[in-house]
């Protein structure tokens, strides 16, 4: 008896941030899957994306694997992805591992707004200081 769990990908942008949530288990054969959609969309619709995992049912070391492979892509390009996931989530990437690679959020609207605020950060800071200069 095998019990296959099907794994769904969906995305959207919420504030300008590529949100991608994930449905069903994540497991070597889902990886094998969507792996190829995940790595395209995560990095090719700019530095910074959100991953929810809420309705991930079961990860595997290859699941989390596709995930901390396209932070990680990301990462060396200035941006990263940023979890939604409750403690299960956190607990089982530090198990495996990688509880320091990426933040964890419990909802998406904290995941973006943390993106939000440090893009608006580097936003300001690449801008020139003489836009600042006040002359009456």
């Amino acid at each position: 008896y095998t019990l296959e769990i099907a794994v769904a990908l969906s995305h959207s942008q919420v504030k300008g941030i590529s949100v991608v949530t994930l449905d069903g288990g994540l497991d070597i054969k889902q990886v094998l899957e969507i792996g190829k959609e995940l790595r395209d969309f995560a990095t090719g619709h700019g530095d910074y994306c959100v991953v929810d995992v809420q309705q991930v049912s079961s990860f595997d070391s290859a699941g989390v694997g596709l995930i901390v492979e396209c932070h990680r892509v990301l990462r060396d390009n200035g941006g990263g992805i940023a979890l939604v996931g409750d403690s299960s989530v956190q607990d089982h990437f530090r198990r495996m591992g990688f509880g320091n690679e990426m933040s964890c959020f419990s909802t998406v609207n904290q995941a973006v707004d943390s993106y939000t605020a440090e893009t608006l950060d580097c936003d300001l800071e690449s801008l020139p200081q003489d836009l600042f200069d006040t002359e009456d």
